[in-house]
């Protein structure tokens, strides 16, 4: 527990003292799908602010964005490529996601996979996600590469600007980066939380609904031929019981 209190603090030396390889390796690990004290967001700003007392070079700082971003990022684009279709396909079906859904998800990816990769690298949670569903999708590996490297420009510039024209404000930064790394974390949760309760309270019903009334017992046209053939057979019945009746008769 008392790594997890000085973990922000150690990152934050890291940086300080190593600045390009711990930016490198930081993002790295992040896009790789490992769970940070301190999120890219934040780094990118205490990276901004070192870029601002000159301890770091700016173009060298965007080197190592793009390099650890892309490096992650593909780590888990062959994790997905290699064996994520398979895991969809058998374990989807535990949250609805059958196989034509995958498909149609599939085909959507595939359709506009330039703009999900670079929208879901704007996201903190679903950034490392979005690298493992390309790779699940099986998009080209040079797209991907395009795409996320523009995504890693959008994303990053900004933050490091942030950290930048708040050189001078760097003690009020540094107090709220633990609050903040919190924050991101509880925002997630309660993201996540929603997200699972109107499924089951909404989405799953209506669709449970739906699959129903699709299902459901409809008006065969048998029926009608059913009471049709009754009826036939019962003049039939009739008219075979009038010669037996003349037969008597005579």
């Amino acid at each position: 527990m008392e790594f997890l209190k000085d973990a922000p603090r150690i990152i934050i030396d890291l940086l300080a003292t190593y600045n390009f390889a711990a930016l490198l390796l930081l993002v790295f690990l992040e896009e790789a799908g490992l769970p940070l004290p301190i999120s890219g967001d934040i780094i990118l700003i205490i990276t901004g602010y070192h870029v601002y007392n000159r301890l770091v070079n700016p173009a060298f700082a965007m080197v190592a964005v793009e390099v650890g971003s892309l490096g992650g990022a593909s780590f888990l684009y062959f994790v997905g490529r290699k064996g994520g279709h398979a895991v969809v396909v058998k374990y989807g079906k535990y949250i609805s996601l059958t196989s034509s859904r995958v498909e149609t998800v599939e085909r959507w990816f595939q359709s506009h996979s330039g703009l999900a990769i670079i929208i879901g690298r704007l996201v903190p949670g679903p950034r490392p996600v979005i690298s493992f569903v390309a790779g699940t999708f099986e998009v080209k590996y040079r797209p991907f590469v395009m795409f996320t490297t523009i995504g890693t420009v959008v994303w990053a510039v900004p933050f490091l600007l942030l950290g930048y024209f708040a050189g001078l404000n760097f003690g009020w930064i540094e107090e709220t980066v633990h609050r903040i790394s919190q924050l991101g974390g509880t925002l997630i949760i309660v993201v996540v939380a929603v997200v699972i309760g109107v499924y089951f309270l909404f989405v799953s019903p209506i669709s449970q609904r739906n699959r129903q009334q699709s299902n459901g017992p409809k008006q065969p046209e048998s029926a009608s031929g059913a009471d049709m053939s009754t009826a036939g057979s019962k003049e039939d019945g009739e008219v075979s019981e009038k010669p037996v009746v003349k037969k008597i008769e005579g």
